[in-house]
């Protein structure tokens, strides 16, 4: 690349710096003098045929994009006129979004992100595709890849030069995509020979907020019953594996808990998204921007971490968070200790079921002389994270490695559990 160190934009030289980053259409450089903006320079052979769709994005109808965008500012051209690429704004200070799926990234690269900020980037990424659609155009390419997020949960779309420009004649269509983001119609499909709508649009965009609210997890990633299917294949079966109708015919990720807690409406949002009958049926981007807003006023901080907020409606803790396994699984514990402990033991025939997992009122009577039994432990809480291990939802290798903790933790689950909850009628 260095004998395209000069380049020209308006008729200026800028300089280019060193590589930054380097993909399938081009490659990313920093601007000498310049360091708000970086340049990218196409590989040979691809920049005649992207000049056209730059110099329309540099038009004043798509200025809206630049809010959420790392939209073209300028065109470069070489010292003859022959077209290179484009300026950008530089977000270097900003790291992609699947960065916040995992807890392990996420600590890294945000450290003082909790579920509150889930949400937030969540509603931002939604008004940066409702920008988009505003405009007249499609994103297309919907990806884990094309987003990045800042540390106050600002949100840039990247790549915008593969966007589809529908309303310009004719249509600049966006030919590349993501299968695990891609809508049931278009799987398989050559996406150069197919327009791209906003409602596939919606698709890709109901994936990654799934994947921001439930710990990185893809919709339709799960086992099938009845053999393998990878997650292009679900989608294009609509096998949508945490429906609340359950045909999917597909068995959930183990630890996934956090669905079945989260507040009806956003459940029925995602069922709608990924089991839509039709085209244009999908929440669409304002839809979800007002859903997420919603889920955000709902949430309440955690009694034991008061940075920590889960779902107010169940009045359980999620334990999303940004912890190591044994912090999160303390901060379970802990919050459940705070609503079981005595409820157990104050539980009459009729009355309200503190468990709420399919254990029958006598079964929780002849449970009640094992939490007195507990109370002796300041464990008591662990009754019902040994509720999960035994359904092989947490190992005994992510609990706390106290001495009095593991003999408890050993006969419920291996004696007591089983009888009552696996055994016998529910």
């Amino acid at each position: 690349m260095k004998r395209r160190l000069n380049v020209y934009t308006k008729g200026q030289k800028i300089t280019l710096g060193p590589s930054i980053a380097k993909g399938g259409e081009g490659e990313i450089f920093a601007v000498l003098d310049h360091p708000q903006i970086l340049a990218k320079i196409y590989h040979e052979g691809m920049a005649e045929s992207r000049e056209r769709k730059v110099n329309e994005l540099l038009d004043e109808k798509y200025q809206e994009l630049s809010t959420f965008s790392a939209k073209p500012i300028s065109a470069l051209h070489d010292a003859r006129g022959a077209f290179l690429g484009f300026l950008m704004p530089n977000h270097t200070d900003s790291h992609p979004i699947f960065e916040l799926f995992s807890p392990g990234s996420r600590r890294l690269q945000f450290p003082k992100a909790n579920y509150k900020f889930l949400v937030r980037v969540a509603a931002n990424l939604s008004r940066a595709v409702a920008a988009v659609h505003a405009t007249g155009a499609a994103i297309g390419d919907i990806n884990s890849n094309g987003l990045l997020v800042k540390s106050d949960a600002r949100l840039v779309l990247i790549d915008v030069d593969s966007f589809q420009l529908s309303r310009s004649d004719p249509m600049l269509r966006c030919t590349v995509g993501v299968p695990e983001y891609t809508p049931p119609r278009l799987q398989g499909v050559n996406f150069r020979e197919m327009a791209r709508t906003e409602d596939d649009d919606l698709f890709g965009l109901a994936v990654m907020l799934f994947q921001l609210l439930f710990l990185g997890r893809h919709p339709f990633s799960g086992s099938y019953i009845h053999g393998e299917k990878t997650i292009p294949v679900s989608i294009a079966e609509s096998r949508y594996v945490y429906s609340i109708k359950g045909a999917s015919e597909m068995l959930r990720p183990r630890g996934m808990e956090l669905v079945d807690l989260a507040p009806s409406y956003l459940r029925e949002a995602f069922e709608s998204a990924f089991l839509a009958q039709s085209n244009d049926s999908r929440p669409s981007a304002v839809s979800w921007v007002e859903t997420l807003l919603r889920l955000e006023k709902s949430l309440v901080p955690c009694r034991s971490i008061r940075s920590h907020y889960f779902f107010d409606a169940d009045k359980i803790c999620p334990c999303g968070g940004s912890w190591s396994a044994t912090q999160a699984m303390h901060c379970w514990t802990t919050c459940r200790t705070q609503l079981l402990q005595g409820q157990i033991l104050r539980y009459k025939p009729g009355g309200p079921n503190p468990l709420k997992f399919g254990v029958s009122s006598s079964r929780l009577l002849q449970l009640q002389q094992h939490a007195r039994f507990l109370c002796f432990s300041r464990h008591f809480g662990s009754l019902e994270l040994a509720w999960y291990c035994m359904r092989g939802q947490v190992g005994v290798e992510r609990l706390p490695p106290t001495r009095s903790f593991r003999p408890i933790f050993n006969k419920l689950r291996t004696i007591i559990l089983p009888k009552y909850i696996d055994g016998g009628s529910r």
